[in-house]
């Protein structure tokens, strides 16, 4: 996860990527989706979706669907297990013909399954949808369960997002190798990348045990080290953080303020 955010590589376009860059997906040319892969679907689930039940007739689907705002829309059964989704252009041909088809056609018909993401997959696994399915959302799901769906203009804005914070944690990384100044760089949104000492309770501890990700939604993109003398880490997960180390962290301004408030 450290790792993704200063490792800006060039890298061959699959079969994905280069279908979800005709779609305008792809902003940053030459840039692999990986570098999302370190983004859960639960952090990005979205409950603006429109959701019918698999035994609702067509004439229900069409008068609520063809009224509405939503242009995908979530088939779930009684008893809210997923079934699959369907388009709102798959509807069209069913329109002049609805009163003579309402007995007959359900959600059941119109549903298409297979789009879906499990709750702990991740936004690059969304990614890969988007570029093999013309849809707008991807159902997310737990215990088979529909919990809400991800949207791909959010996925699109986490991409870019991801991007900025790279360029920016790079341009600061090349700084601190020259200057060892201390330095704070605003990167859009209430985000930023900020030099702090390290918490006295966080010293002899390791990055894994302080879980700074989970509790802070923080994440520790370099250390700089006192002993040897302008020494610059780019650490890993069992990182044990020394007395006097400096934490270069990345995170939304509030929680890094949290940080800086931990008691010593």
């Amino acid at each position: 996860i450290i790792a993704s955010f200063l490792t800006v590589g060039i890298h061959k376009e699959s079969i994905y990527t280069m279908k979800l860059k005709r779609r305008g997906i792809l902003f940053k040319e030459g840039r692999e989706v990986n570098i999302l892969r370190s983004l859960l679907a639960k952090d990005f689930i979205s409950q603006d979706y429109h959701v019918f039940i698999n035994t609702d007739h067509v004439e229900k689907i069409i008068d609520q669907a063809i009224g509405g705002k939503h242009h995908a829309f979530q088939i779930v059964d009684s008893d809210k297990n997923y079934v699959g989704c369907f388009a709102l252009n798959q509807l069209k041909k069913l329109v002049p013909k609805k009163e003579v088809l309402g007995p007959f056609i359900i959600g059941q018909d119109l549903a298409v399954p297979g789009i879906q993401l499990d709750f702990e997959g991740n936004l690059e696994q969304a990614m890969e949808i988007f570029g093999r399915e013309d849809v707008a959302e991807i159902a997310v799901l737990k215990d088979k369960q529909l919990i809400g769906v991800v949207k791909r203009k959010d996925v699109i804005e986490a991409y870019n997002h991801e991007i900025v914070k790279r360029e920016a944690a790079s341009g600061l990384v090349q700084k601190l190798k020259f200057t060892h100044e201390t330095k704070t760089i605003d990167i859009g949104k209430g985000y930023r990348i900020m030099e702090i000492d390290a918490p006295y309770s966080f010293w002899d501890k390791s990055l894994k045990e302080l879980n700074l990700k989970a509790l802070y939604r923080t994440d520790v993109l370099l250390i700089k080290r006192k002993f040897p003398p302008q020494t610059i880490t780019l650490p890993s997960g069992d990182e044990i953080i020394r007395k006097k180390d400096v934490l270069v962290l990345a995170g939304l301004a509030e929680n890094i303020k949290k940080i800086t408030n931990i008691k010593s």
